[in-house]
């Protein structure tokens, strides 16, 4: 009797390996980015707060203080008009002040509420200076600030014309300034400041209106 070979045997089953657990590394990074934005937001907060009690005082009186307006400042500085004063290297006189609801010049006439003011200056330093409306303003007791009107040089004399002409040292020149301001304004006082750009000195002289 013939030995059959043995029958074939069925390939081994292959068992799949075991599943990774997920990993946690990319989980635990978006964690601490997230918890890094929300200590920077608490901070920015935080500062916005400080910032604000400072601002309002903090309720408590114990918050930062501001100094006084430049009006209250002006009001204890300010001499009368006739009186000389000094800013930096110039000094400014008010000879006259009047107001007018009307100017005139040539046929012309522009409505408004001016105040005129009558300036001499001096110039008391080593350099020739030029005269710019930006020297002169004037402020109000509600803290506003009037600058010359441009439209009103057409009203102002030649002789007069106080403002981008060159004042030489030692000497001294008359002029004219108007300001167009609100019909309300009063306490009235005039800033003459120094023509020098580097530096920020002024002075003050109450207008008596």
């Amino acid at each position: 009797m013939t030995d059959l070979p043995p029958p074939p045997q069925p390939p081994p089953t292959q068992v799949p390996p075991p599943a990774q657990p997920p990993r946690r590394g990319g989980l635990r990074w978006v964690l601490i980015g997230a918890g890094g934005c929300l200590v920077i937001i608490l901070l920015l907060f935080v500062g916005f707060a400080g910032c604000l009690a400072a601002i309002t005082g903090g309720g408590g009186g114990g918050g930062l203080t501001t100094g006084p307006s430049e009006y209250e400042t002006a009001k204890k500085q300010a001499v009368p008009v006739g009186e000389t004063v000094e800013a930096g290297e110039v000094a400014w006189t008010v000879n006259d002040v009047a107001q007018a609801t009307e100017l005139k010049s040539l046929g012309q006439r522009k409505q408004g509420n001016f105040v005129i003011v009558d300036i001499t200056f001096i110039n008391n330093g080593k350099d020739a200076v030029t005269l710019d409306s930006n020297s002169l303003a004037i402020l109000d007791d509600q803290g506003r600030t009037h600058e010359t009107d441009p439209d009103a040089s057409l009203y102002v004399p030649m002789n007069k014309d106080l403002f981008l002409n060159q004042v030489n040292p030692g000497v001294t020149k008359q002029g004219r300034a108007i300001f167009d301001v609100a019909p309300d304004t009063k306490g009235m006082i005039l800033r003459a400041g120094d023509t020098n750009i580097m530096t920020d000195e002024n002075a003050y002289i109450n207008l008596g209106i």
